[in-house]
């Protein structure tokens, strides 16, 4: 492994290959966001089969050129679930040191293992850790991707602030998410929908429309971040700005790291 953790930060050996590297403390929603994995379901399969060409669709189009360019020795995928990403990165390019991670190890060891296998790949680690607080020494990682889980974060600016740390001069994060809807009355529906799907398991999702996005940008004090609308042309900002009064709008936040 040539990625470096912080001198003397911790390591537990989980299952099936799995380490832990969340810090001492972690906050109750993140110890939640790991209880839902106590008991395995035969929703490993059903969750691999429908969402396995969803992923794949996204990452030919969309964010295989961005997170894999030439210079990428290194990878990791925050909170990842079932890592989908990760195994294809591996698949596309062997030669690179991929690091799978979940804030959830139960999540890891029990469903994103299978992803790998699914694909045939060998993943070089799979981690346990928390994106506001990440293990590794500073300037470690060429590339950082994160999917439809920034909005579980409960400090956004200050992962966004982890991520720089640990890229090179020169590396690259990309982090997709959605927009709510600006209008008042479609977003307080969909602020209700996040409650009913998250607060029985003591895990809150935000609401954040474009504009918040924006401003958690801003309020991270990461240079160069830019946020819009995902694979949209330049002509088509202003349709997707109107779509996104009453309609959530996948987002995407990216900035390179200044050599």
């Amino acid at each position: 492994m040539t990625v470096a953790l912080k001198p003397g930060w911790p390591q537990r050996q989980g299952r099936n290959g799995v380490i832990d590297l969340l810090p001492a403390v972690l906050d109750e929603e993140k110890i939640n966001e790991n209880k839902i994995h106590e008991t395995v379901n035969d929703s490993v399969s059903r969750d691999l089969l429908t969402k396995k060409r969803f992923y794949i669709d996204r990452f030919e189009k969309r964010w295989r050129k961005v997170i894999l360019q030439k210079n990428t020795k290194s990878f990791l995928e925050l909170a990842g679930g079932l890592c989908y990403i990760s195994a294809l990165a591996k698949l596309h390019r062997p030669d690179i040191e991929v690091w799978a991670s979940d804030v959830a190890p139960l999540y890891l060891e029990n469903k994103s293992v299978v992803t790998a296998q699914l694909f045939g790949v060998s993943i070089d680690q799979f981690a346990a850790v928390d994106a506001e607080n990440l293990p590794f020494a500073d300037n470690q990682l060429d590339a950082v991707f994160i999917a439809h889980s920034i909005h579980h974060i409960g400090n956004i600016e200050r992962m966004l602030q982890e991520v720089h740390r640990v890229l090179r001069p020169g590396g690259r994060f990309l982090g997709i998410d959605i927009a709510a809807p600006s209008n008042k009355r479609a977003f307080d529906k969909d602020l209700k929908d996040r409650a009913e799907r998250g607060d029985e398991h003591g895990i809150h999702e935000k609401s954040i429309t474009f504009a918040g996005w924006k401003e958690i940008a801003v309020n991270s004090g990461v240079p160069g971040m830019k946020v819009g609308y995902e694979n949209t042309p330049t002509w088509g900002a202003s349709v997707r700005r109107l779509q996104n009064v009453h309609k959530r709008r996948e987002i995407s936040i990216r900035f390179d790291k200044a050599v």
